[in-house]
């Protein structure tokens, strides 16, 4: 990513494999019985869903309003 803002697409082999290390994590958890397996789901779908979300908040502030540019 540049300091021009540019946007960072993440695919989903990418999705997919951030995934697979939290699996690991919750794996790890589950074996050595740390409890909290059920706090690093949450944690982890909270950070999604607020990523998602700021991303949308983002991207909808920084369009143009319309009418401007339009010619």
């Amino acid at each position: 990513m540049t300091a021009s803002g540019a946007v960072l697409d993440l695919s989903l082999p990418q999705l997919g494999l951030a995934l697979l290390l939290v699996g690991v994590i919750i794996a790890i958890s589950i074996y050595q019985r740390l409890g909290i397996a059920g706090d690093v789901v949450v944690g982890t779908l909270r950070a999604m869903v607020q990523l998602y979300l700021v991303g949308l908040i983002l991207a909808s502030s920084s369009a143009p309003p319309a009418g401007i540019g339009s010619c």
